[in-house]
């Protein structure tokens, strides 16, 4: 399986292929260029379809603590349970600062 950072290399190699050869271009030629544009399509769309699978599982463990490897059931309670709200700690009052005493001014 292609990462997609290998797939964009294969999809630019195309792309220049196609700008290099654009004045002589006959049918066999835009039908390879065809055929190798859906090869990187399609492993495109299988590494995101493993991609999915993975963040399917590592989403669904994430909060317990526990990695599954894929295609493993998850048996925690975090994916059964509903999960509870957080308690709101409550707010302390700020302490005001006292203001220093005023000098009396002689007359």
């Amino acid at each position: 399986m292609k990462t997609v950072s290998e797939i964009k290399d294969d999809l630019r190699a195309l792309r220049d292929d196609m700008f290099r050869s654009g004045e002589n271009v006959d049918a066999k030629l835009v039908a390879s260029y065809l055929d190798r544009l859906l090869l990187s399509v399609e492993d495109l769309s299988q590494s995101l379809e493993s991609l999915e699978a993975e963040v399917d599982t590592v989403s669904s463990c994430c909060e317990a603590g526990e990695a599954k490897p894929m295609g493993a059931e998850c048996s925690c309670p975090c994916c059964c349970a509903p999960m509870e709200k957080p308690k709101a700690k409550p707010k302390k009052a700020a302490k005001k600062a006292k203001k220093p005493a005023k000098k009396k001014g002689r007359r």
